[in-house]
């Protein structure tokens, strides 16, 4: 502890806990990519704390149908309200986003966009055939999909578009989703991902 000038004691963070916050050109120019092409990224949205070592690696996981979602998840740092119709230039941008960072694997998840008839299956299907005409070679594509509320013709759509990777967070145990994730189904969940 020591003594401010106004004698009052003010606690020092010991060295041993602070942590340098990298800072370097990939991690720069990565930011500046996605703030100049209008992206969302999760890095950015959920405040993920590895966003320094995934910006420096010149890569980042890139989050569609914009920053805000339909639901009000307990667990998650995206924020909730009103949303706007989906940008039909975003998908475009997400492929030549992926090819100035020369990824060699893609990730793509998205807020939930319960307001949209199909999810957004649509949006996703053109984000991975965009990531496809802009990479060469095409990079694998993974994507995070919502629970689509059930909709297996969603679901369908997203497989036509022939991602590589389809994952769905359930993020919780069932015994906590009325408090944690109340307009999801933890059943519903598994039986996207059967």
């Amino acid at each position: 502890m020591s003594v401010s000038e106004n004698s009052r004691p003010s606690l020092r963070i010991p060295p041993w806990l602070r942590v340098k916050l990298p800072c370097s050109p990939a991690y720069a120019a990565t930011g500046a990519l996605v703030r100049d092409m209008e992206l969302h990224t999760v890095c950015r949205s959920a405040r993920c704390p590895n966003i320094f070592e995934c910006y420096s690696r010149k890569t980042a996981t890139f989050l569609i149908l914009g920053d805000t979602c339909t639901r009000g998840c307990a667990f998650c740092n995206i924020g909730n309200g009103a949303v706007r119709e989906p940008d039909p230039d975003e998908p475009a941008r997400v492929g030549r986003a992926t090819a100035a960072l020369g990824l060699r694997h893609a990730v793509v998840t998205s807020v939930t966009r319960d307001d949209l008839p199909d999810g957004g299956a649509a949006h996703f299907a053109a984000t991975i055939e965009a990531i496809r005409r802009s990479n060469r070679p095409c990079p694998t594509i993974e994507v995070l999909i919502p629970d689509f509320r059930g909709d297996e013709a969603a679901l369908r759509t997203v497989m036509a578009a022939g991602p590589h990777i389809i994952n769905h967070n359930v993020e919780t145990p069932p015994a906590h989703y009325a408090r944690i994730r109340p307009q999801a189904d933890y059943a519903q969940s598994l039986e996207l991902l059967r």
